[in-house]
């Protein structure tokens, strides 16, 4: 059966708590069942909602009160789907934000709950690429690292925003372990000094897979070891990046795609829900090709995630920066489109040493692009671009000589902030810029 229904693949054992019980019920859940997300019941309606180890960490770190019950935070509602719809009928709801989804039975009742894991478990490695090498796949090199000597408190704090809710440990110039939500978890149910050295907490030692095995002997790999994450090395055993669940889901939807062109007859109508899914992952792959950087469409679904946590714990403000590169079509039109793509290289590269490892950067669009700045107000955004503008401007670059950038700073605002309006400003800062002259900073509130 290449493509299952929910209920053959579902995780039928599911762990619940009750919205009334307390977030400390429920880490305590958590620990003692092993898992890092724990499903939310309802007495008065059917939803059913999601509390991860992720949350529960940012709520620690906000130092919530752990005795108040559920129901008094906000958590994410999960999607539903009946028991009998084919996979590729629903695949689009597990790119959620946390990759599941409840199967319910004909009475409408959970039944079970399919998450990515469930998703990759239930590929049959026969029909993936037994050739193609896991390190082909799009993975995410800006992950995050941490000394072994910092404080477990610290590094636990930079879970927030790591790939794959993971930081690694390193010693020096070696990595030795891994600190994971799951780590986290643990740690928050016992009376452990989180002041002392991570390498007291971590996992250890770092379990690696190169780069160079085959998408089917990783799959075997993360189902063997139970991981929610593949951590990649080089030849040279550098680390290379991380890789979750759902770029292999990605990996196998494409697969999937070869095969419904090979039985385009036999499965037409499922091949027409794939063919329009395929097309919305293809939007997932989040580097842009030129620059290294990341592209728009993941740049907008990190100041989404960025704007949703905002608006749920009320944390530090953060800012936008949108620059563009000054006269540009000239750079194109004087000196040939190959010097415009080494232009753009290098301001790409400029820029990336510049800014802090907690900043985010994509190219937004031909040339101009995108900073998502944490915990940065507004005032810090605009040093942050004139420091970049400097930047730009001393730098020197083959043909044109000087380059010089336009920047246009925006805060967000709180609960009314919308991305569409925060980009928005930032985009009427660096217009307002352009006009002044170019090569300036400018904001908007």
């Amino acid at each position: 059966m290449f493509f299952p229904n929910l209920i053959d693949i579902a995780t039928r054992k599911v762990i619940t708590i009750n919205a009334g019980s307390t977030l400390a019920r429920a880490a305590a859940d958590m620990d003692e069942h092993d898992i890092q997300s724990i499903i939310i019941t309802h007495d008065d309606d059917d939803e059913y909602g999601l509390l991860s180890a992720d949350d529960l960490i940012c709520l620690r770190f906000e130092q919530m009160d752990f005795d108040m019950p559920i129901r008094n935070i906000e958590y994410e509602i999960l999607p539903q789907a009946d028991f009998d719809s084919n996979i590729l009928e629903v695949l689009h709801l597990a790119v959620n934000r946390s990759g599941y989804i409840c199967v319910l039975d004909e009475k409408k009742k959970l039944t079970g709950i399919v998450s990515n894991t469930d998703i990759i478990s239930s590929v049959d490695p026969e029909i993936l690429m037994e050739e193609q090498q896991i390190g082909q796949i799009q993975y995410d090199a800006h992950f995050k690292t941490a000394s072994a000597e910092q404080p477990a408190f610290e590094v636990i704090g930079e879970l927030f925003n790591a790939v794959g809710h993971s930081v690694i440990i390193m010693d020096g110039e070696v990595s030795v372990g891994i600190l994971t939500n799951k780590d986290a978890i643990r740690l928050f149910n016992t009376d452990k000094d989180l002041q002392l050295p991570v390498k007291e907490y971590m996992s250890s030692p770092l379990e690696t897979i190169d780069h160079r095995v085959s998408v089917k002997e990783a799959l075997d790999f993360i189902k063997k070891k139970k991981f929610k994450r593949l951590v990649l090395e080089g030849r040279q055993k550098q680390l290379l990046g991380v890789i979750v669940q759902k770029d292999l889901i990605n990996t196998v939807h494409s697969k999937w795609a070869d095969l419904m062109r090979k039985h385009e007859m036999e499965l037409k109508e499922i091949n027409k829900i794939l063919e329009n899914r395929a097309k919305k992952l293809e939007k997932l792959a989040a580097t842009d090709h030129l620059t290294g950087i990341l592209n728009r469409s993941r740049c907008e679904e990190l100041l989404e995630a960025e704007i949703s946590r905002n608006k749920r714990y009320r944390t530090d403000p953060f800012s936008i920066i949108i620059f563009d590169i000054d006269h540009f079509k000239a750079v194109n039109d004087t000196y040939g489109h190959a010097t415009g793509d080494l232009v753009l290289k290098k301001i790409a590269d400029s820029t990336r040493r510049a800014i802090r490892a907690s900043d985010f950067f994509a190219r937004w669009g031909g040339e101009e692009f995108f900073l998502l700045l944490p915990h940065t107000n507004f005032e810090q955004a605009k040093q942050a671009a004139e420091k970049l503008r400097q930047v730009h401007e001393s730098t020197v670059f083959s043909g044109p000589g000087q380059v010089t950038s336009s920047f246009g700073a925006a805060q967000f605002k709180g609960q009314e902030e919308t991305m569409e309006s925060i980009v928005k400003r930032a985009d009427d800062a660096l217009y307002i810029a352009k006009r002044s002259g170019r090569n300036r900073v400018e904001g908007c509130h």
